[in-house]
């Protein structure tokens, strides 16, 4: 895996402080915004390539099994939304299982995913008959549609680049 040093994609201050680490990853904060970057990053196709692996389909599936917790998180979310916008057309970017698709579907939303793990929009697709693309934003066939909601919920940081990734969902 190739890894690519960045400064904060903010501000573009550089060397900060390592705040946390998982699974190989140095999360930095930036002195000056406080945003917490991973740097260094990997290639966007490794990116993409992360989704493929064993660890990643077993962790899939045992997302998949879900719990009451999720759907509870889930309907405390769309309750937020739902004060600002109670129906329309959704996009979830990154949705794992399913579960804040599906309670948004039951709500009066028409609900579409992007998820790049195989397994979780596999799942999304065929048991939940939600649509679900294994692609990113920029080269999914959503690219030119205009959705009510864009939601994500702790993806920005598997975003090669975040700036870029708002850019497409504004458009």
């Amino acid at each position: 895996m190739d890894l690519i040093n960045i400064n904060c994609i903010f501000c573009h201050d550089s060397k900060h402080p390592i705040v946390i680490q998982e699974n190989n990853f140095d999360g930095k904060r930036c002195n000056k915004c406080n945003l917490i970057y991973i740097s260094p990053r990997p290639s966007l196709n490794d990116i993409i390539d992360l989704y493929g692996h064993d660890d990643a389909n077993l962790s899939a599936e045992s997302h998949i099994a879900t719990s009451y917790q999720n759907k509870l998180y889930a309907r405390h979310n769309l309750r937020i939304i739902k004060i600002y916008v109670d129906k329309g057309k959704l996009l979830e970017i990154g949705p794992g299982s399913g579960e804040f698709l599906n309670e948004a579907r039951l709500n009066g939303f028409n609900s579409f995913g992007l998820e790049l793990n195989k397994i979780q929009a596999s799942y999304i697709r065929n048991n939940l008959k939600i649509p679900c693309e294994e692609s990113t934003i920029a080269d999914s066939s959503y690219e030119n549609n205009s959705f009510d909601i864009i939601y994500h919920c702790d993806v920005v940081s598997h975003f090669f680049n975040p700036i870029e990734e708002f850019k497409q969902m504004n458009k």
